[in-house]
């Protein structure tokens, strides 16, 4: 038997005359043995302790009470452990809901009839526009640009129930281009005959040509030169809201229809207006009659055609009356 006495315990029994063997230390693999089997009985809810050499001092316990102070020290800031951002970016600005109309100085926009450069013009606007265009060759021998000035007014929506007339003309010769007035000189007088003869009022009656630059007496109009002005056509249409649309010449027709067909196999038939697929123009347009007759131009040289031409009125007339 051996005894773990301390030292005060072994002098006490010396002095009694008992004689206690020292025990022999044990070997260290007998001592971890002993631990690992000291280990298995320890029940296993209960959590193992750490054996600490006794060479090595025991941490302290935590303290169990925080102060505010300390927690806050503790913890690690939100800059410490959060990702550094990017600089912030500024906010996009809105997008504005309207857009401004283009500038009326410019050729960009208005070059080939562009639908949205003329759609939002009124008369004012519109007149300025073409004084301004340089859209194609024709505005280099420009002194005028071509308007109706006796109905300048019915560029504008007609009153309730007022039936209105749009005479389309080939493109201005000199005569209109020196005086700045559609269907000038003895053309114009010969239209006003013809309006008069049907009895129409002429302040409701509104004459245009397909372009509003004058072409040079050498030479016809070119398609490219007439798409430049298809656009400003068109919204001169919406503007005045005729009831019919009277187009005297190929060139006229070809900017109201797009048709290049001779005269004589036009005529006599009710046609309607060319609109882009693209463009966004109100229903009626697409289904404003277009009647085709003879230019101004061929009536005065070739008497007898007058009488055709007077037909294609009368044609527009009952078409006017029906609508």
């Amino acid at each position: 038997m051996s005894l773990l006495l301390d030292a005060r315990q072994r002098a006490m029994l010396a002095e009694m005359g008992i004689r206690v063997w020292q025990p022999l230390p044990e070997p260290p693999s007998v001592t971890r043995q002993a631990e690992a089997a000291a280990a298995r009985t320890v029940p296993a809810q209960a959590p193992a302790q750490p054996v600490v050499p006794s060479t090595v001092r025991p941490m302290p316990a935590p303290a169990t009470a925080h102060s505010p102070a300390a927690d806050a020290a503790a913890r690690p800031s939100a800059q410490s452990v959060a990702p550094a951002l990017p600089p912030s970016q500024p906010e996009p600005a809105e997008r504005a809901t309207a857009v401004a109309p283009p500038a009326l100085s410019s050729a960009a926009g208005l070059a080939t009839g562009h639908w949205p450069a003329w759609e939002a013009l009124d008369a004012a606007r519109l007149q300025q526009a073409v004084a301004d265009c340089d859209a194609c060759a024709l505005h280099t021998g420009r002194h005028h640009a071509v308007w109706d000035a006796r109905a300048a007014g019915l560029l504008a929506p007609p009153a309730p129930g007022t039936a209105r007339w749009m005479v389309v003309l080939d493109a201005p010769g000199e005569a209109e281009d020196a005086a700045g007035l559609a269907a000038a000189g003895d053309p114009g007088r010969l239209l006003d005959h013809m309006i008069a003869a049907l009895r129409l009022d002429p302040a409701q009656v509104y004459r245009t040509h397909v372009t509003k630059c004058a072409v040079p007496a050498a030479r016809n109009v070119t398609g490219d030169e007439i798409a430049s002005c298809a656009g400003c056509l068109r919204r001169e249409i919406l503007l005045v809201q005729p009831t019919v649309v009277v187009a005297l010449g190929r060139h006229a027709v070809q900017g109201l229809l797009g048709r290049s067909e001779p005269l004589g196999t036009l005529r006599g038939q009710v046609y309607h207006v060319a609109v882009p697929p693209q463009e966004a123009v109100p229903d009626w347009l697409a289904e404003l009659p277009v009647i085709v007759s003879y230019p101004l131009a061929h009536l005065m040289r070739h008497a007898s055609a007058k009488a055709q031409a007077w037909q294609d009125l009368c044609l527009a007339y009952a078409v006017q009356r029906s609508a």
